[in-house]
């Protein structure tokens, strides 16, 4: 089969059905969800040589993860599918994680194309650079497809999977002396720049032009290590994705959720397990995959916890889809609640244990936040305490059901992209211990309004937590 009739037929097999099950630490997790479905060894050292290849081809097509929002609200400020040419010896178009998609999917299948056939539709501009919605105003100047046309939806998201990245693809990139992420590193080399920069091509395409990176060898060094994390499936695996789908389910529309977790709402992004995932890349797939990590120009480098160590990380999760609203008539059997590990320590309110927690004066948003203070206290092993005593790295674990994080403070809001940080927070910040830190958009209205009364609350000293 050709590269393109793949792409075409890419939802053919389809993504396996999520299983229905429980982990209580990370190594449960890995053998009885991540692992079952994993790419074969030969086929991701396939996929390798052949991206390793591309990379050090002549003027290659590097695809970036960058300006795939509104900036201030304006559709012209999207990039998605936008080429840029450069005197550098290579080009590259824009686009978001969606394109991740079409790798994962493809080394699920067992399908590697070749070399030649790969170079060919990117430099042609037949590889697709997403699939999914988008407005008109980003489709006239697309010079790649982005509507997919050109490459069908895999079907990740539709089945509840998120293609969790081992190595971030958009931070702490080793660079030189300093420590980049892509927010950086795109306005330094590969700028948003203006709608009207990019200019029709023969009434074919539209294209820009850079002609600043001659002199700067370290941008395409840059370009291949991004490249390589975005695209090659060897920096992946799937895990339940934390947000909501709505199904119809017997002719009705019905919300329905796919994970819980006692450590963080979207386990992707739980360093631990992606450490872990480090080690077990390692074991699996050989040499090659030490070779591609040695790549990514990545600053954390290799774990220096043991297999064991991070195996028993306790997780306590809980995947499967199930409807949230109506818990009586679910599209399959939810997860097992399971008995986990019993809190050491106690939710009080004016000092008085909480025997019940519906007898705690707030919503289900203020329930979920407290249940994650109460896990950091068992890990500082305080004792008593109260907010305005509690860390950064303590109060980031308090999260929505939503599954976004409260709180970003001011470093790590620095090394998210342009795209995160203008789309996923809200201008205002919070002094907070004399820490800087920047309150998500996922705080809405009454919602937001009730968060910040339990923040209040608790650093007033209604609300504490004490060992058991």
């Amino acid at each position: 089969m050709s590269l393109r009739d793949k792409l075409l037929s890419i939802a053919q097999p389809p993504v396996p059905a999520m299983p229905v099950g429980s982990a209580r630490t990370i190594g449960d997790f890995w053998t009885s969800f991540v692992a079952p479905l994993l790419p074969k060894k030969e086929i991701m050292e396939q996929w390798f040589e052949l991206l390793n290849a591309y990379t050090k081809s002549t003027d290659p097509v590097f695809a970036i993860r960058a300006f795939s929002d509104r900036q201030g609200g304006q559709d012209e400020a999207l990039r998605r599918g936008f080429y840029n040419t450069t005197n550098a010896g290579f080009s590259f178009f824009y686009t978001d994680n969606f394109f991740a998609a079409y790798f994962e999917k493809m080394a699920m299948d067992g399908f590697v194309p070749s070399l030649a056939e790969f170079a060919t539709m990117l430099k042609n501009r037949t590889f697709p650079a997403r699939f999914g919605q988008c407005c008109e105003t980003e489709r006239l100047r697309a010079a790649y497809d982005i509507q997919g046309r050109n490459g069908k939806n895999p079907g990740f998201g539709g089945a509840g999977y998120k293609i969790a990245h081992i190595v971030d693809s958009g931070m702490n990139f080793q660079i030189g002396n300093e420590i980049l992420g892509m927010a950086e590193i795109c306005a330094r080399y590969f700028p948003r720049g203006q709608y009207n920069d990019w200019t029709e091509c023969n009434q074919e395409y539209w294209v820009r032009h850079l002609d600043n990176l001659d002199d700067q060898p370290e941008a395409k060094e840059i370009l291949i290590a991004h490249f390589l994390r975005f695209a090659c499936p060897l920096n992946y695996f799937l895990t339940p994705k934390p947000t909501t789908n709505t199904r119809n389910i017997h002719g009705n529309q019905v919300r329905v959720r796919f994970v819980q977790c006692d450590v963080a709402p979207d386990i992707a992004e739980y360093t631990p397990l992606q450490k872990y995932a480090i080690l077990q890349f390692n074991k699996l797939y050989g040499p090659a995959y030490k070779n591609y990590f040695n790549l990514l120009k990545y600053t954390n480098g290799w774990p220096t916890e043991s297999e064991e160590q991070l195996a028993n990380i306790e997780i306590n999760i809980e995947y499967g889809p199930w409807e949230i609203d109506n818990p009586g008539e679910r599209p399959v059997p939810p997860p097992p609640r399971h008995a986990g590990k019993q809190s050491r320590y106690n939710i009080c309110w004016d000092n008085e244990k909480i025997e019940n927690a519906q007898n705690i004066p707030m919503n289900k948003i203020g329930l979920r936040a407290m249940q994650f203070l109460t896990e950091a206290a068992s890990q500082t092993k305080r004792g008593t305490f109260q907010l305005d005593n509690v860390t950064f790295g303590e109060i980031a674990q308090c999260r929505t059901v939503t599954g976004w994080q409260l709180l970003e403070d001011e470093n790590r809001f620095q090394q998210r992209s342009e795209e995160t940080r203008n789309t996923r927070y809200h201008d205002e910040t919070i002094q907070w211990n004399n820490q800087t830190y920047h309150a998500t958009n996922q705080w809405v209205g009454e919602e937001r309004d009730r968060i910040i009364e339990i923040i209040q609350n608790v650093t007033r000293g209604r609300m504490t937590i004490h060992p058991a």
